[in-house]
């Protein structure tokens, strides 16, 4: 799971747009990745009931980035706000312990203190958690479907700046080539995705390889968002 700590190299400019229609990325990692599992794709019908994001970012409409949440939550957990991982990641997008320090929920002297993985992780504290817009434990986490979402869409766009800084996204890049890099930046951060970008190689926490999160991504992008056919 990403932390949106990482290194900042200096600031880029793009041109990147959502009506961008280059030929996607012949980089090592885009070049590798497989067509992604079938049965892990959402389908345009998800789209009907699912949360709409604040807005776009640049390069991605709003309805891109509702397809892109909406893809990366069936993936990672079936849709489930309540879902919790064996490693503590939380949530219907499985939000890693650092991001909910770096977002204010947990204080950050206990995470250092009890860390984030087995029963004892700090999540499962009480006092670790700040109160901040009312979350005092997990439990209250779980139930904030709406926090979540707001989480989410800030997420992606600290991701999307990162890999803008980084190179992880270049200028010309199609939708769905942008919203491949942003899935493989949610599951393993931006610095890992920049990588997996430039060689082809690493793969996320559970030991699932980082193409088949930029596949699902890019499905997203290619097919989810697509204003025509319905899957």
């Amino acid at each position: 799971m990403a932390t949106i700590n990482d290194q900042r190299p200096p600031k880029r400019t793009s041109t990147l747009s959502a009506e961008s229609t280059g030929t996607g990325s012949t980089d090592p990692g885009p070049k590798s990745a497989t067509t992604p599992d079938a049965t892990r794709c959402a389908k345009k019908t998800d789209l009907v009931t699912a949360k709409n994001p604040p807005g776009g970012l640049i390069g991605l409409t709003a309805t891109q980035v509702k397809a892109l949440e909406v893809q990366i939550a069936l993936a990672l957990t079936n849709n489930l706000y309540t879902a919790v991982d064996p490693n503590n990641n939380v949530g219907k997008y499985q939000f890693n312990t650092d991001v909910l320090v770096t977002r204010g929920y947990i204080k950050e002297d206990w995470y250092k203190e009890f860390g984030q993985s087995g029963e004892g992780g700090v999540v499962h504290l009480l006092g670790a958690w700040t109160k901040k817009d009312g979350m005092s434990s997990l439990s209250d986490f779980l139930a904030a479907d709406q926090l979540q979402e707001s989480i989410m869409y800030q997420q992606l766009t600290e991701y999307y700046n990162s890999l803008l800084r980084n190179t992880g996204i270049k200028s010309g890049d199609t939708p769905g080539v942008i919203m491949g890099m942003l899935f493989v930046a949610h599951v393993a951060g931006a610095a890992a995705a920049k990588t997996w970008r430039e060689t082809g190689t690493g793969s996320s926490a559970d030991g699932t390889l980082l193409g088949e999160y930029y596949s699902l991504g890019k499905y997203a992008g290619d097919v989810l968002a697509s204003p025509t056919g319905i899957k």
